[in-house]
């Protein structure tokens, strides 16, 4: 769904949880559904969790236990979803750090419990038209952000500056998957301004292959320019954690990369 972008740039706050620290500039300035981007900001108490293989039947992949490392932690690039959930401002962080032995991983940061320990930027791009509404999904029987439009209709106007909230669905590929959100929305040009989810696996263009299937992911910079045919062609660079919490980077393979439980995606149209 389309509705008139706004971006803001803030202070994520000493001693408040991610959770507080994003929610409070941004219900100010009264955004509903929106990206956010952050890099270089310490946490302490830092908690997360990793992709998981499903204990049951009823989930195709789950969650680690939590992890809790004693040492404050810098995160070197986060992407996040903000919307809400049950009333109240909820956020879907997938984050990259080193360890303490300066290793890269990466994760799902549980955003009530980690704490942000020195001041750190970061920067927002939604609307106030569209809503990211955190609600049960029968599907994958997970709590899934999904955009909706509470109090007005979404934005035709192409010339309009316009803010793209989506989600991916299952076996959606991922690449294929962001051309046909901007077929829809007439959209040859276009910068991916956040992208959290989890595919099957992962096929890196370079030959590289993760073939446990639970992962999460995070878009590091992603644009949008036509192909030859004049058809929107996305070009991505994602951060993949696997299920030990080791991360790899690279492009994606077209075709080769559907999604696993889902894929939340903040686009700036630009053209």
């Amino acid at each position: 769904m389309a509705g008139r972008s706004h971006a803001l740039d803030f202070s994520l706050a000493r001693g408040m949880s991610l959770l507080d620290a994003v929610a409070t500039p941004l219900d100010a300035a009264g955004l509903t559904g929106a990206g956010v981007a952050f890099r270089q900001v310490r946490f302490k108490p830092f908690r997360y969790v990793l992709p998981a293989f499903s204990p049951d039947a009823a989930h195709v992949a789950y969650y680690s236990a939590t992890h809790a490392p004693e040492e404050e932690i810098e995160v070197v690039c986060a992407n996040l979803t903000y919307g809400r959930k049950d009333g109240g401002p909820f956020l879907h962080c997938h984050a990259m750090w080193r360890d303490r032995t300066g290793r890269l991983c990466g994760g799902h940061v549980l955003p009530s419990e980690a704490f942000v320990s020195a001041p750190g930027q970061a920067v927002a791009f939604g609307t106030t038209q569209i809503a990211m509404l955190s609600k049960f999904d029968p599907e994958t029987n997970f709590t899934l952000f999904r955009p909706v439009a509470p109090d007005a209709a979404p934005v035709t106007n192409t010339a309009e500056p316009r803010c793209i909230l989506a989600r991916l669905k299952p076996n959606v590929d991922l690449i294929e998957g962001i051309e046909e959100v901007c077929r829809r929305h007439a959209i040859r040009r276009a910068v991916v301004r956040s992208g959290v989810g989890s595919i099957v696996g992962t096929e890196f263009e370079d030959g590289r292959i993760i073939a446990e299937h639970p992962t999460e992911i995070l878009v590091l910079g992603g644009q949008i320019a036509p192909d030859r045919g004049g058809q929107p062609r996305a070009d991505l660079s994602i951060a993949v954690a696997d299920t030990k919490g080791d991360l790899h980077q690279g492009q994606p393979v077209r075709g080769r990369n559907p999604v696993l439980i889902c894929f939340e995606l903040v686009l700036e149209p630009t053209g």
